[in-house]
């Protein structure tokens, strides 16, 4: 049956949010990223814990490409980010935080 097998692929398909949009190394959606680098805890509280650092791929590309940046210097520019510290970005890097509730709704209504 069509209509049963289309309902099922509805229901087993998996929207690339948050970890999995990180993993395959693609945007999450029409939501502005989270933030640029931020430090993470993986299995906290657990005898296992232990901290990462997730780096957006567009400021990782950015930083390498546009700005020319050695390793090196991304590494140190991530460090900053992480720490809370001021880098200047071009204003097209827009994390959760710059957008108004405002202008999210007006986004998620164009579409």
């Amino acid at each position: 049956n069509v209509l049963r097998a289309l309902a099922n692929m509805r229901l087993m398909a998996i929207a690339p949010t948050g970890s999995i949009s990180f993993i395959a190394g693609i945007s999450s959606g029409v939501e502005p990223i989270f933030y640029t680098a931020y430090k993470r805890k993986i299995n906290p509280g657990l005898a296992t814990e232990y901290e990462t650092v997730v780096v957006d791929r567009a400021l990782v590309d950015y930083l390498k490409y546009k700005a020319q940046l050695s390793d090196e210097e991304i590494n140190e520019t991530v460090e900053k980010i992480t720490k809370g510290e001021q880098v200047s970005l071009p204003e097209y890097f827009v994390t959760h935080e710059r957008i108004s509730l405002i202008e999210r709704l007006r986004m998620l209504s164009s579409i």
